[in-house]
């Protein structure tokens, strides 16, 4: 009986010692890299409208330093718009590996849209665009050059992605030699995963 007991004893003991040793779960906060990368660049500092310019397609190259996921999907435009298409592209393949439409109710607000967790794989290349008449310029007062890649949290932003007129949804825009200007206020909510 006492070496029941005492067996017991010790069984107990070991589970819950197990249970206390299980490391918490981190949670990571959202991040948004377009704001910081505005800001840190000084392409806050002028927005012009442009209006009509031929449906080209506009975004950025970036690479995720951590193992993370995309949330949700931003988008802010002068002027409403019901059928904005948002690509995500693998920049060395070529090929889009999420691609959404999206409305656009309000003129000059933020619309947020929820999507599925798209995984994005430690320091792999991607690319998101936007196509759309009517997008937003951002500027230097100064007018300078911006040097890539920028940094924004998690997010390196390794250049301005653009392509010719008559955009083809099939066609990933290509990196912009030029620093002067950055197109398209299309920005995600990237989370840490680990």
């Amino acid at each position: 009986m006492k070496k029941t007991i005492t067996l017991f004893v010790i069984i107990f003991s070991l589970f819950s010692c197990s249970k206390n040793d299980e490391p918490t779960p981190v949670t990571y906060q959202e991040e948004n890299p377009l704001s910081g990368f505005l800001t840190s660049t000084g392409f806050s500092q002028n927005a012009t409208t442009l209006v009509n310019t031929g449906a080209e397609a506009f975004g950025y190259s970036f690479i995720p330093k951590v193992k993370g996921k995309i949330k949700a999907i931003l988008v802010k435009l002068p002027s409403a718009d019901n059928n904005v298409v948002v690509k995500i592209w693998d920049k060395a393949s070529g090929t889009a590996i999420y691609s959404t439409t999206i409305n656009v109710a309000t003129a000059g607000t933020e619309i947020s849209t929820t999507i599925p967790d798209l995984e994005l794989t430690k320091n792999q290349e991607y690319v998101i665009s936007i196509g759309a008449n009517y997008l937003y310029e951002h500027t230097r007062a100064d007018q300078n050059e911006v040097s890539y890649p920028v940094t924004s949290g998690n997010i390196t932003i390794t250049g301005f992605n653009k392509t010719g007129y008559a955009y083809s949804l099939d066609v990933l825009p290509e990196t912009n030699g030029g620093g002067y200007e950055f197109m398209g206020d299309i920005n995600f909510k990237f989370q840490q995963t680990e």
